[in-house]
């Protein structure tokens, strides 16, 4: 250890320098950057590097490395901090020409170069508006929204005259059309159709058998041309009838016991049909149209003095003929009710041309009384 003479050990409150510090044992006045470096107790103070560490370290983020490798620094080497290149890729709607990012559009329905602080602008909308029927455009025929312009619609209120036997009554509202003439006091009606002229004449509006028609459409979906004995009893319903007449009695008696009340002293029940045998089932057979489909049945049945009474009813789907041989099945059970109620069949039946409705009424007494009735029938 070098030489303290002359050194006096005490405690100061400030030491001023105006010049070097010289330590150790060798009286090294250091360099510059360097720092004092106590070597402990009894040993000499020398200069040395400064290489005292941070509180806290400095951590590499995203897109950060350091060169020594480290994760972070405190203070404790020197290091290098580097940035990582980032690569940008442009997504749908979007292109990428060197660093800049711009809009990708086609330039035809929208640009990104005449817009306000060079925003996207909308040219036009990709298809074309047309005017169509009655419609016009203030400018050209067609609308993209390039351009502004004006839409109308055209007048096509057309005033219409009566001519013969014809008057607009325009006192209500709306306007009614009206035939001035009957059509039984029209002499013709006259159809004009693809240039010629077609006249319908006669004495009145019937068109009388054997009468030859001209243009006369039956194809229409509307028309509907009923058969035999079908009625139609409201909008939409139709209704095939059938009479007394069509009753036989069943094979139990070897009498034939099914006759006319024809005395007319009777006259609630006169021209009504009775069984002559207590307990007699009667027999019926009804042919369904073709081109129409059996829903309903109604029979009527009366007492003596003109009140309903109830008779069981069953009704089958019965064959006429069968060209197999052995025949196979003859019948088909459609349901059973009661006489003077409308009775939906269970099972409909479709009138065909080797089929008939067969029902069957059970008659309990000589003093009941049994007429016709109808099926009820719809369009196949």
């Amino acid at each position: 250890m070098a030489s303290v003479t002359g050194m006096v050990t005490g405690n100061l409150t400030d030491l001023n320098l105006q010049h070097t510090l010289r330590v150790g044992d060798t009286l090294d006045p250091g360099i510059q950057g360097e720092v004092l470096i106590s070597n402990g107790e009894g040993n000499a103070t020398e200069w040395g590097t400064n290489s005292t560490i941070v509180p806290n370290a400095l951590t590499a983020g995203s897109n950060i490395t350091y060169s020594s490798g480290n994760a972070s620094w405190d203070g404790g080497v020197a290091d290098t901090i580097n940035a990582t290149s980032i690569t940008y890729t442009a997504s749908s709607g979007m292109s990428l020409i060197g660093n800049a990012f711009l809009t990708d559009n086609d330039g035809t329905t929208i640009n990104n170069s005449g817009g306000s602080g060079a925003q996207n602008q909308v040219l036009k909308v990709p298809n074309s508006l047309t005017a169509g029927t009655n419609v016009t455009f203030s400018s050209g025929t067609t609308y993209d929204g390039s351009a502004a312009i004006t839409i109308n619609s055209t007048d096509t209120d057309t005033t219409y005259q009566g001519g013969d036997n014809i008057t607009i009554d325009t006192t209500t509202n709306p306007d009614t059309i009206d035939l001035d003439k009957t059509l039984t006091d029209m002499t013709s009606i006259t159809f004009n159709a693809t240039g010629t002229t077609t006249a319908i004449t006669g004495s009145s509006y019937y068109m009388n058998p054997g009468t030859t028609c001209t243009y006369l459409d039956l194809s229409s979906s509307t028309n509907l041309i009923l058969p035999d004995n079908v009625y139609e009893t409201s909008p939409g319903v139709y209704k095939l009838a059938f009479s007394q007449g069509i009753w036989k009695p069943n094979d139990d008696n070897s009498y034939y016991n099914y006759a006319i009340e024809d005395d007319f002293t009777s006259v609630l029940v006169a021209g009504r049909g009775k069984v002559m045998t207590s307990s007699l089932e009667l027999q019926g057979f009804i042919n369904v149209p073709n081109g129409w489909r059996a829903t309903k049945i109604f029979v009527d049945v009366r007492g003596s003095t003109g009140y309903q009474v109830s008779q069981t009813i069953t009704m089958y789907e019965v064959k006429t003929w069968s060209a197999s041989n052995p025949i196979s099945s003859t019948y088909v059970y459609l349901g059973g009710s009661t006489s003077n109620t409308e009775y939906t069949l269970t099972t409909t039946m479709d009138g065909q041309i080797d089929n008939a409705l067969w029902v069957e009424a059970s008659m309990s007494s000589t003093a009941y009384y049994i007429a016709g009735g109808y099926l009820v029938l719809t369009k196949i």
